[in-house]
């Protein structure tokens, strides 16, 4: 899949191509239960004025390369396994870093045809936003470059994901999509990270993580083509 953006901001023009491999395989050799996932994405930046991810500015920079390997193990018929490990290289934001992203146990308490309610705990995914989830799979979200307003890349850390444990449920039916989650956990925020975003490079003090509330309320119709969510952090 390749993807084609156009952005037009203070007079510079960039341009940016994304290539982006999903790559699916289930581990059938092992275990019917046990199936393995990657990506592979690769981004290359050209401005006309300002750098974007690396030296931009007239030139073209692969600045932006992530991939994702993860894993999902079904050990019982209301317990799942799973995590994802990332590697991450974004111009000067990460220079190349290697990172759990998640890795949780979902237990099942009811599952049927239209409903499921069930808990997760462990390193899970914050509910922030539409994309905050999945938003290191490019073929998830709509654009290249998530809304900077909503999606701090300085600041991803602290919004990504958590220490802690999750209830979740999801109704289908004719009128539409309504899902709910509800997490508590210890935010992994870089302090140092988060330090220079708030206070500057030469800022004194520190920070300390606080266990924290996120919650999200998400209606969906029409197969997806409009999703409203309403998502509450603490």
């Amino acid at each position: 899949m390749k993807k084609f953006d156009y952005l037009l901001n203070n007079k510079s023009i960039i341009l940016i191509a994304y290539l982006v491999y999903a790559l699916p395989v289930q581990a059938g050799f092992w275990n019917d239960d046990l199936h393995i996932h990657g990506f592979i994405t690769q981004g290359f930046f050209h401005t006309s004025d300002n750098n974007l991810y690396g030296q931009s500015d007239d030139g073209i920079s692969p600045g932006q390369t992530e991939l994702g390997l993860n894993l999902s193990y079904q050990a019982l018929d209301q317990l799942t396994f799973s995590a994802q490990g990332l590697y991450r290289r974004v111009g000067d934001l990460d220079r190349g870093s290697v990172k759990l992203d998640y890795a949780v146990a979902d237990l099942h308490l009811f599952n049927s045809e239209n409903s499921s309610m069930g808990f997760r705990g462990g390193r899970i995914k914050i509910p922030f936003g539409l994309f905050n989830e999945t938003r290191d799979v490019a073929v998830t979200t709509p654009s290249i470059i998530l809304h900077q307003g909503i999606y701090f890349d300085r600041s991803r850390r602290l919004l990504l994901s958590a220490d802690g444990g999750s209830f979740y449920a999801t109704h289908h039916s004719g009128w539409g999509d309504l899902s709910l989650k509800f997490n508590i956990g210890l935010p992994l925020g870089d302090h140092q990270e988060i330090q220079k975003v708030i206070l500057g490079a030469l800022g004194e003090g520190h920070f300390n993580a606080d266990p924290a509330l996120a919650a999200q309320l998400n209606y969906e119709i029409n197969d997806g083509e409009y999703t409203f969510a309403v998502s509450y952090m603490d």
